[in-house]
């Protein structure tokens, strides 16, 4: 998937349309960029989430220790 910025559909506006300035166009750019960025965003939930389980299981395993030794 190559990314320049350049995809276009045209869509007719007229229904004897023949000429480009006759079609509305969209960019697939947009459509793009969310679908990348949802994708993007899902990983990194992923990883924060795992991170904050391990930091969590670590700070009950401090508390466990410091209530052993009566801190």
């Amino acid at each position: 998937m190559e990314l320049d910025g350049g995809s276009r559909i045209a869509l007719k506006r007229k229904p004897k349309a023949k000429k480009l300035n006759e079609h509305p166009t969209i960019s697939l750019i947009a459509h793009t960029g969310k679908t990348v960025a949802r994708i993007l965003t899902e990983r990194i939930e992923k990883k924060i989430e795992d991170a904050l389980e391990k930091i969590s299981f670590y700070l009950e395993e401090v508390q466990e220790i410091e209530t052993q030794l009566g801190c």
